[in-house]
C-alpha cells in the first residue's frame, strides 16, 4: 500500500524554498535555483531546472535534481538519488543510498566525517564490484552502504570524492593523491607525498600539501599554509590575514632571500617562487602584495 502523501508542493520559475513535514511529502521545485527539504517521512523531491539543493532528511527518500548543478543529500534512511544533467554533488553520511546516474566526468561525492574515511585509498578498501560488474558498492559497516549504479570501479579516481574532515589533524597516506575538505572549525589538513587537493573551509585552518603537486584553498578565516617541498599552488591567499610558513631547507631563511627567487607570471596576475626543485605559486596575487609580516621561516 502506497504511503499517504501529507504535503504536495509545487514551486515557481523563481528560486523557491520549500519545506515538507514529518510525513511523506511530494515536493517539486520546477525552474529556478530551489532549496527543497523533506524532513521526516518517505519523501519525493524533484528539483527541476536550475542549481537546486535537495535534502531528504530522515526516511526512505527519492531525490531527483534535474538539469543544473545540484546538491543532493539523502540523509538518514534508504535513499535513491539521481542528479540529472549538470555537475552534481552528492553528500553521503549514513543509510543505504543509491546513486542512479553518477558521472565520472562531472559529479562529485562528499563523505561525512562520521564515516572516518580520510583518503581515497582508505575508501577503495570499502569498495567491491556487484551486479556482475555493473555497479560499485561501498560498505561502511553497521548497515551503511552507498551503491553507484552503472559505474566501473576502475573508472573511479580521487578527484571524484571529497572527505569532510573532523576537527583536528587529518593525515594523508604518503603516496596517495588525496582530497581533504575541512569543516566550519579550525582544521589541520596534511597531504603527504601525493598530488593533493586541500580545502580548509571556514575557520582558521592549517594546510600542508607535503610533496607532490598540490592545490591549497584555505577558505574563510585566517589560514596558515606550510611549505617545505613539492610544487604547491595557493588558490586564495589573503595578504594581511593568512600566513605562510617556509622551511629554511629550501634555501631562503628570510623574506628578502625568498623574494629574490620570486617573479610575476600569467601577465602579472600570479606570483611564483622557485626554490630549485620546489616551487610555490600564489594565485591572483601581485609581488607588491606580499609582505614580510605574512611569512615565517623555520
Amino acid at each position: 500500500m502506497k504511503e499517504q502523501i501529507m504535503a504536495q508542493l509545487r514551486g515557481t520559475r523563481a528560486a523557491d524554498l520549500m519545506k515538507g513535514t514529518a510525513a511523506a511529502d511530494d515536493i517539486s521545485g520546477l525552474a529556478g535555483n530551489d532549496s527543497l527539504h523533506g524532513y521526516g517521512g518517505n519523501d519525493d523531491l524533484e528539483g527541476g531546472d536550475g542549481n537546486d539543493y535537495l535534502d531528504g532528511g530522515t526516511g526512505h527518500d527519492e531525490l531527483e535534481g534535474g538539469a543544473g548543478d545540484d546538491t543532493l543529500i539523502g540523509g538518514a534512511g534508504h535513499d535513491d538519488l539521481e542528479g540529472g544533467a549538470g555537475r552534481d554533488l552528492f553528500i553521503y553520511g549514513s543509510g543505504r543510498d543509491t546513486i542512479d546516474d553518477f558521472s565520472i566526468w562531472d559529479d562529485e561525492i562528499k563523505l561525512d566525517a562520521s564515516l572516518r574515511i580520510e583518503s581515497f585509498a582508505e575508501l577503495m578498501g570499502k569498495a567491491r564490484i556487484v551486479d556482475d560488474g555493473d555497479d560499485v558498492l561501498f560498505d561502511f559497516g553497521n548497515g551503511n552502504t552507498l551503491l553507484l549504479e552503472d559505474t566501473s570501479l576502475n573508472a573511479l579516481r580521487a578527484e571524484h570524492f571529497g572527505f569532510k574532515a573532523s576537527e583536528g589533524p587529518i593525515n594523508g597516506p604518503t603516496q596517495d593523491n588525496d582530497r581533504y575538505v575541512g569543516t566550519a572549525g579550525n582544521d589541520t589538513l596534511l597531504g603527504g607525498d601525493g598530488n593533493d587537493d586541500l580545502e580548509g573551509g571556514a575557520g582558521n585552518d592549517r594546510l600542508d600539501g607535503g610533496g607532490g603537486r598540490n592545490e591549497l584553498e584555505g577558505g574563510a578565516g585566517a589560514d596558515t599554509f606550510v611549505f617545505s617541498k613539492g610544487i604547491t599552488e595557493i588558490e586564495d591567499f589573503k595578504p594581511g590575514t593568512d600566513r605562510v610558513v617556509i622551511s629554511k631547507s629550501l634555501g631562503a631563511s628570510n623574506f628578502s632571500e625568498m623574494m629574490a627567487m620570486a617573479r610575476s607570471i600569467d601577465g602579472g596576475d600570479d606570483v611564483r617562487i622557485d626554490f630549485g626543485g620546489a616551487a610555490l605559486t600564489f594565485d591572483d596575487t601581485t609581488l607588491s602584495q606580499l609582505k614580510s609580516s605574512d611569512f615565517f621561516f623555520i
